[in-house]
């Protein structure tokens, strides 16, 4: 049985603190610079997708999902600064239709990963000032999580549950691929399967999946 999400949350952030510091070590400056580059990529894109949810979403969401954008604005702007030079903007998708759920879904497993990435991240910081910006991050993430699962719950007895379900599928199978966009040296495998057992578990928890 999954844990209650909060617990779920809490458990999480250990897992991704205990891997960092089991790998940790193997870093060396280059994969850090990769991984500030990944963050800023990752948000860029997250902030792309709730552009285009906010046009498709019921007028009931509009205020939350407003201030989840404002939020990622600022994520995206923190990882800008953190590069020695200004980085390239990052290009929208093609820009799709999709049903309210399948929003929520989506979004969902992108605060689940980015939450336990943002963790790991954190115990491999030294700089005082970055370390507070990511504890903010991490405070947003932890909202955003709570809000899309208590807005998917009520499709779990739905038909429309099975979309999740795919979408939470794929998702896990994409995993070592997502993990290797920002740990991507081969001596770094460990890490990225440890990484994504931890956004796997959290994932479950916070779809509601047994």
């Amino acid at each position: 049985m999954n844990l209650p999400l909060r617990e779920a949350i809490a458990d999480s952030s250990r897992r991704a603190q205990a891997a960092s510091h089991r790998y940790g070590q193997l870093l060396n400056d280059g994969d850090r610079r990769m991984l500030v580059q990944a963050f800023h990529r990752a948000e860029s894109l997250a902030r792309h997708a709730l552009v285009d949810a906010l046009d498709q979403v019921s007028e009931q969401y509009l205020a939350a999902l407003k201030a989840q954008l404002a939020d990622e604005d600022r994520h995206v702007d923190v990882f800008a600064t953190w590069q020695q030079e200004a980085p390239p903007a990052v290009p929208a998708p093609r820009r799709k239709q999709r049903k309210e759920h399948v929003w929520f879904a989506l979004l969902l497993a992108n605060e689940v990963a980015g939450f336990c990435q943002f963790e790991m991240l954190s115990a491999l910081l030294v700089d005082k000032t970055q370390q507070q910006q990511l504890q903010d991050i991490i405070r947003d993430e932890t909202e955003h999580i709570t809000r899309l699962a208590r807005w998917l719950r009520p499709y779990r007895e739905l038909p429309s549950f099975a979309d999740v379900k795919r979408i939470a599928g794929r998702f896990n199978g994409d995993l070592e691929g997502r993990m290797q966009q920002f740990l991507p040296r081969q001596e770094l495998a460990g890490f990225r399967r440890e990484m994504g057992a931890v956004i796997r578990t959290l994932l479950e928890a916070a779809f509601g999946l047994d």
